[in-house]
């Protein structure tokens, strides 16, 4: 599976969101297809599993109370439930991979949705639009005159200062959002993925 190139030119924020997304995907799945391999280690240590719950469920029906009906139905069902979800890939895609690659997205996107005229689509189209004001901000400059006058000195040599220029913390504030943004959000991508794929 191929992720999508990381440009640095316009839609920068959408380009990498995608990139962590179809990243943290990939790696879900290899945990799935590691898994479901015939001979690989977690197709061994499911077997042997099985082997050993089969052994004690053995050992509890020679040696300890007769099982009521709804035990060995409980009991099967268990070995069911397991085994569907370790070797069927629509089943564990729908109840698990899903839920939580795209579950807390849902959930974001229900309660997130600002109501204001203006901003619709998803928060990853919210935050690109951030972006791209940040980046028109830097454009256009902030309309401030440096070395104005300060009020009621006309004439002196006293300038307002600034203890920043405008292009420098504009620059600075995009990078922190940025890394905060794509920092967070890719954490939690891949921590997503990197669960599935144990």
């Amino acid at each position: 599976m191929a992720c999508p190139q990381i440009l640095t030119a316009e839609n920068f924020v959408t380009r990498v969101v995608t990139h962590i997304d179809c990243q943290s995907r990939y790696l879900g799945s290899f945990g799935f297809e590691s898994l479901s391999q015939p001979g690989s280690q977690a197709a061994l240590l499911m077997s042997g599993l099985l082997t050993l719950f089969i052994a004690v469920w053995g050992y509890r029906l020679l040696f300890g109370p007769v099982p009521q009906g709804r035990d060995v139905v409980g009991d099967v069902l268990k070995v069911g439930i397991v085994l569907t979800l370790a070797f069927s890939w629509p089943a564990f895609r729908t109840l698990v991979y899903d839920v939580v690659l795209d579950g807390p997205a849902q959930i974001a996107a229900s309660l997130g949705n600002p109501g204001i005229a203006n901003t619709g689509g998803g928060m990853v189209e919210r935050l690109q639009w951030v972006d791209d004001t940040i980046l028109a901000i830097m454009d256009t400059g902030t309309g401030r005159m440096t070395n104005q006058y300060l009020e009621g000195q006309a004439g002196t040599a006293s300038f307002a200062g600034s203890g920043l220029q405008d292009d420098a913390a504009i620059g600075y504030a995009r990078l922190i959002y940025l890394t905060s943004l794509l920092g967070s959000l890719g954490l939690l991508r891949l921590l997503a993925g990197l669960l599935l794929a144990l």
